[in-house]
């Protein structure tokens, strides 16, 4: 069976116009894993490695989601599809647009890889009914994926995901999703002159503008902002360089050995590049979260996801006359010191930036003010509903000139918030596990005392969360979304009390082991 399964998807591999190069992705002794298992389509959407079989991401797996997501839509429905720079998103991004066209949905698909905000703004710009974006993150170079999202430019929750997997769990031939006819002169393209209505509305976005220079080195890391970012700051006193080697459309990211801008490594290029710019930035391959290193007494400090957030709501919570800031349980707690200092409406949901988006639409008279993640995810604007690199970029321009014209980088204005309301300290691991491993230790845990099961405990959606709490600080544990991960993040009020939740934290795996050795 295997076999004959084996030689199907290489002939069909084989005698297709685009994808017959899927087989390069996999190496002999993987044929077994990619036929005999299934990717899931859940909260993330749908993410993995690219190659053959239906436990990989290829061109039958993505119409898979794509036919169940259009029994869910009205004829003439319209769709917005983006894509970003790896491998075969364009030509998924296609394959998409004939399956919705097939189904008499209207579709409106980018010409040219856009950051997953931009998709998100233009389902909001032309009132379309959902969108589909197709994009794996941060993940390596040999993975892709596909995300869908709602008529408010939101990624699906999990009430809209239940409907997509009602349809999607009733496929079991991906052999038989074929697509009858080309459509391709069918569908409606944006092109790059939409970009000027999605940066001129980011550039509404002003809190206390100073006339301070500021230098900035930039990379996308080979990613989706190469085009949009060096656009951003036209008259702002802002120069903006940028690092060339990684401009390029590579879906290999020859130059850019790391993917992810919350960790260090994906700096090094401009590190090396560097000519002591006030920042160095990077954005993810999508565009839609963001790194820092600032320039402070001669070397560079990376800004944690926290600590970038918390200078974010301290700078526009001085200036702005919106109350209500929204961000995940996972987030630092030092929020709530200046949610009292500015008196704010405080609003916390689940892991995932979808949750924020969703809550957006909750609340009344344009009050949103800001929306961030742990993970360098950050929105200000509520004409996206998801976390948007490119808003960042520029309220990060103008928070350093303010600061510059005080003569202060951004560590010294994290330091004077550590004088004004205490240090904190926070931490962030994710732990390779299998399903089966991970469900272990999350039903080992839930018999811990001073526990927040999210199961069962909170008036949140159910999700399988768990948080401990402790004197002076706190361990979240989740399973990861996308990946074989469980991640564990920890917030602390000193830094004793951190490394005493780490070891906490290997205490009780010890003891899961021990129990299920």
């Amino acid at each position: 069976m295997t076999y004959k399964l084996k030689e199907k998807w290489i002939h069909t591999l084989e005698n297709t116009a685009y994808y017959a190069s899927l087989l390069d992705f996999i190496e002999a002794d993987q044929w077994h894993e990619a036929l005999n298992g299934t990717l899931d389509f859940g909260t993330g959407g749908m993410r993995g490695h690219l190659g053959p079989g239906e436990n990989r991401i290829n061109h039958l797996t993505i119409r898979k989601v794509v036919f169940s997501y259009a029994k869910t839509l009205k004829q003439n429905d319209l769709i917005i599809i983006g894509y970003d720079t790896r491998h075969f998103s364009y030509e998924f991004a296609l394959d998409c647009a004939k399956v919705l066209i097939d189904h008499g949905i209207r579709v409106k698909v980018f010409k040219y890889p856009r950051p997953t905000p931009e998709c998100s703004f233009a389902i909001r710009h032309f009132n379309a009914q959902g969108g589909i974006m197709i994009t794996a993150s941060h993940n390596p170079k040999t993975d892709n994926g596909i995300k869908l999202y709602d008529e408010n430019g939101c990624q699906f929750t999990p009430d809209k995901v239940l409907l997509i997997q009602e349809h999607f769990k009733s496929i079991t031939n991906l052999f038989d999703l074929e697509i009858l006819g080309n459509f391709t002169h069918r569908m409606d393209w944006i092109d790059e002159d939409f970009d000027d209505i999605y940066l001129m509305t980011i550039q509404t976005l002003t809190y206390n503008p100073t006339d301070a220079k500021v230098s900035i080195l930039y990379s996308p890391l080979q990613g989706t902002g190469y085009r949009i970012m060096p656009r951003v700051f036209d008259g702002k006193n802002v120069t903006l360089d940028v690092l060339d080697i990684q401009m390029s459309q590579d879906p290999n990211f020859t130059n850019t050995p790391c993917l992810n801008p919350e960790k260090r490594e994906s700096f090094e290029g401009l590190l090396k590049e560097n000519e002591n710019h006030d920042l160095l930035v990077v954005s993810d391959p999508d565009c839609d979260r963001l790194g820092v290193m600032v320039h402070h007494q001669n070397s560079y400090h990376l800004l944690s996801g926290n600590q970038l957030g918390i200078l974010f709501l301290d700078y526009i919570a001085k200036f702005s006359k919106k109350k209500t800031i929204i961000n995940t349980i996972v987030t630092t707690d030092y929020t709530k010191k200046l949610v009292d200092h500015y008196k704010l409406n405080h609003i916390q949901t689940l892991t995932g930036f979808k949750y924020i988006g969703e809550t957006i639409e909750t609340i009344d008279n344009d009050d949103f003010l800001f929306g961030f993640e742990e993970s360098n995810g950050y929105l200000f604007g509520d004409f996206v509903r998801d976390k948007d690199a490119v808003q960042a970029m520029w309220v990060l321009a103008e928070m350093t000139q303010y600061y510059k014209t005080h003569n202060k980088t951004l560590l010294d204005a994290l330091h004077d918030l550590h004088l004004q309301f205490g240090p904190w300290f926070d931490a962030q691991i994710s732990i390779p596990m299998d399903a089966h491993e991970i469900e272990d230790v999350m039903n080992t845990l839930r018999d811990q005392p001073n526990i927040i099961d999210y199961l069962k405990d909170t008036p949140l959606p159910k999700e399988n969360v768990l948080k401990l709490y402790f004197d002076k600080g706190w361990i979240v544990l989740r399973p990861s979304g996308t990946e074989a991960l469980c991640k564990v993040y920890y917030y602390a009020e000193d830094k004793k009390t951190l490394d005493a939740l780490i070891l906490e934290t290997n205490h009780l795996l010890q003891k899961k082991d021990q129990r299920h050795g």
